[in-house]
């Protein structure tokens, strides 16, 4: 609102002085989210570093789409696997206090910056988190597995946008069509699931619903993201 109302005012050299890197990095094509080292996410303040990726708004419908799902049932176990900052599980825990929910993420960086954003909302005491590869370390009980792996295509890595090539690799490729953690995940999920929730890439929920459904999960749905794209598959037994 200040640039607004004082429009005219010359910056000080120490104001600018302040600002000139900024400009800098943004001009270089750095993330805005890494730059000013937070975010916004379903109305939590979230750290954002290289060391985990920036979470995505199809992510915050993605979201909204699970809680609207799971608030009328009985409350149970949840997973959110690969969690980078925290983003899904956080939102998840805030948005369903009666149910326990993990977060999982194995890359080291991701995992503190997970910590760091739940130690700043102390208040989701809902919230369990555990720093192994996919469904490691959650409980004999789990109910409920949701993901948003990385997805990308070996040929879309070739030809990420700049901003993407700040972000870390591993939260992105998946392999040479893009569904080999996806596949992984898929295979490991205990008999115990009920439900199972996927963000994909572009034109993946085709086989991954095959795969769902070869997996024991017989009703599966595709969901479309704002644009009217096939970004997320939901499957129940």
């Amino acid at each position: 609102m200040q640039l607004y109302l004082q429009f005219e005012r010359v910056l000080t050299e120490a104001e600018l002085e302040t600002l000139r890197p900024l400009v800098k990095r943004r001009a270089e094509r750095e993330p805005l989210q890494y730059i000013v080292g937070k975010t916004s996410f379903m109305g939590l303040e979230l750290l954002c570093a290289p060391g985990a990726l920036i979470p995505r708004p199809e992510t915050e419908l993605f979201v909204d789409m699970i809680k609207k799902e799971l608030a009328p049932l009985p409350p149970g176990t949840l997973a959110d696997v690969g969690s980078g900052t925290g983003a899904i599980a956080l939102s998840l825990a805030a948005a369903l206090p009666s149910w326990t929910v993990w977060g999982i993420e194995p890359e080291p960086d991701a995992a503190a910056l997970f910590q760091k954003n739940h130690e700043r909302h102390p208040q989701l005491t809902n919230l369990q988190w555990a720093s192994g590869p996919y469904l490691s370390g959650t409980p004999a009980d789990l109910s409920v597995v949701v993901a948003n792996l990385p997805y990308l295509t070996s040929a879309e890595m070739d030809n990420l946008q700049a901003e993407l090539r700040f972000e870390p690799a591993t939260a992105l490729a998946g392999g040479a069509d893009g569904l080999d953690l996806i596949r992984e995940l898929i295979r490991q999920i205990p008999a115990t699931v009920q439900r199972v929730y996927l963000e994909l890439g572009l034109n993946q929920a085709p086989e991954v619903s095959a795969l769902l459904q070869s997996a024991g999960f017989p009703q599966v749905s595709t969901q479309q993201d704002l644009l009217g794209r096939d970004r997320f598959v939901f499957a129940s037994r």
